[in-house]
C-alpha cells in the first residue's frame, strides 16, 4: 500500500482514477465551491459522515478522519480536489497546512501508523488526488 497525494494536470483524472481500487468512496472537491475553510469542512464532514461536527479545528478533523470506523475497514478513500489553483484560495495557509496534514499524518496514519495506535487496527488505502 502506498498512500499519497497524485498531482496531475487538468483532465488526466480518468487514469489515475482507473489505477487505483474499485471499492472506494470517491470524494469530489471542486475548488470553485471551496475557496475558504469552513466551505472545506462542511463538505468533508458531509462526504465523510463524521458523525460530528470538527467546528473548523484541525483537531476536531484528524480525530474524525484518523477513526472512520463507520466505515468498513476494507472500503478505500479517494479525494479529489480539482480547480486546485481556486481550491482554499481564501486562505492560503490553511490550505498549506491542510495538505501538510494530509501528506505527513493522515496518509501515513492509514497506511501504516493506524497498526500500532489502534487496537486490531487496519491500514486503508487512501489517497488524494489533485488536478491542477
Amino acid at each position: 500500500m502506498n498512500n499519497r497525494i497524485i498531482y496531475i494536470k487538468k483532465g488526466d483524472v480518468s487514469r489515475e482514477l482507473s489505477q487505483l481500487s474499485t471499492n472506494s468512496l470517491k470524494i469530489i472537491i471542486d475548488g470553485t465551491k471551496v475557496r475558504k475553510r469552513a466551505d472545506f469542512f462542511y463538505v468533508i464532514e458531509k462526504e465523510l459522515q463524521f458523525p460530528g461536527t470538527c467546528n473548523c479545528m484541525f483537531a476536531r478533523f484528524d480525530d474524525w478522519i484518523c477513526d472512520l470506523s463507520w466505515f468498513s475497514s476494507e472500503l478505500s478513500i479517494l479525494i479529489y480536489i480539482k480547480n486546485y489553483a481556486l481550491f482554499l484560495d481564501e486562505d492560503l495557509d490553511f490550505k498549506k497546512n491542510l495538505m501538510e496534514d494530509f501528506s505527513e499524518d493522515i496518509l501515513t496514519f492509514w497506511e501504516s501508523d493506524v497498526l500500532r495506535v489502534v487496537k486490531n487496527g487496519k491500514t486503508r488505502n487512501f489517497n488524494i488526488i489533485v488536478e491542477e
